[in-house]
C-alpha cells in the first residue's frame, strides 16, 4: 500500500508532537530534581520504529551527583513510542528493581466506554488535563497524573533510591 503525502505529513507531525513532549517531560525532571542529590544525564539517542515510521529520540539517565559511574546510576527514561494504544505516547522510568510505563493521554481525546446503555465515560478516570500519566495498576482504571511527588515515588519503585 502506498501512502498519500497526506498522510506521511500527519505520521510525522505525531513524531514531532511526541517529540517535544518528551522534552517537555525531560525539562520537567531536570527541574524537580534540582534540590535533590540527584542529577540527569543526556543518553544518546535511539532509533524507534512505530506505527507513525522510525525516527530518533533522546533517553534521560538520572544519576546520583559526584558519585563514580556506574554506582551512580539510580534510573532512566526511555521513550518507547508516539503510538501507543489509547494514548498518545509512551515512557518507560527503568530501575535496577523494575521499570515503569507512562502513557500521555488527551483529555478531549480518551477514548470514550459505554458503561451502561446510552452512558458514555472516559476509559480512565483522573484524566483531568493533558499530560503524561502513571497507570498504578492494570486492574484499575485509575490513571495519575505524574507531579513531582508521584515521580519520586516511580523512582523510589524501580530503584529503591531513598529522597532525604
Amino acid at each position: 500500500m502506498i501512502e498519500t503525502t497526506e498522510q506521511i505529513d500527519k505520521k510525522v507531525i505525531i513524531q514531532e508532537q511526541y517529540l517535544k513532549r518528551v522534552n517537555a517531560f525531560f525539562t520537567q525532571v531536570k527541574d524537580w530534581l534540582t534540590d535533590t542529590p540527584l542529577e540527569t544525564v543526556e543518553i544518546p539517542t535511539r532509533t524507534i520504529t512505530d506505527a507513525t515510521g522510525t525516527y530518533r529520540v533522546g533517553m534521560m539517565a538520572i544519576v546520583i551527583k559526584d558519585k563514580p559511574e556506574p554506582e551512580d546510576n539510580v534510573a532512566s527514561i526511555f521513550p518507547m513510542g508516539a503510538t501507543t494504544l489509547l494514548g498518545e505516547g509512551i515512557l518507560e522510568i527503568a530501575g535496577a528493581f523494575g521499570e515503569e510505563k507512562l502513557i500521555y493521554f488527551c483529555r478531549n481525546t480518551l477514548q470514550q466506554v459505554e458503561y451502561k446503555l446510552g452512558v458514555f465515560r472516559p476509559i480512565y478516570r483522573g484524566v483531568d488535563s493533558d499530560g503524561w500519566y502513571w497507570l498504578e495498576s492494570s486492574m484499575s482504571n485509575r490513571a495519575l497524573l505524574i507531579t513531582r511527588e508521584r515521580f519520586f515515588d516511580l523512582i523510589r519503585m524501580v530503584s529503591f533510591y531513598e529522597f532525604t
